[in-house]
């Protein structure tokens, strides 16, 4: 078994490849954030959300599946803060600022 030589991720990781150094490609797309243009980035996750985004609060905006282990609940938690910023839905949110939906 080969582990990366930064974060120790073993290589039984799906879908994880290492580079000649020996280091993990989780640890290589880390590097690039500082070259990631975050605020064109935003504004392209922004015009997504809003052709999908209700516009009367009468059904969901987005369903977001997750394992429910710690990377894909803070995906969630993101989501929804983003969600929280992005859009002036008070009228639909639980006494938590959870988004909910009344069948």
């Amino acid at each position: 078994m080969r582990y990366c030589k930064r974060c120790v991720m073993p290589d039984t990781k799906p879908d994880l490849w290492f580079d000649e150094a020996g280091v993990c490609s989780a640890c290589l797309s880390y590097e690039q954030r500082p070259t990631v243009d975050w605020a064109a980035r935003r504004k392209e996750l922004v015009r997504i959300l809003d052709q999908f985004r209700s516009k009367d609060g009468s059904h969901w905006d987005c369903i977001v599946p997750v394992s429910g282990g710690k990377d894909s609940t803070y995906q969630v938690s993101r989501l929804l803060e983003f969600g929280n910023e992005s859009a002036d839905r008070s009228d639909s949110r639980n006494n938590e600022g959870h988004y909910f939906h009344d069948t």
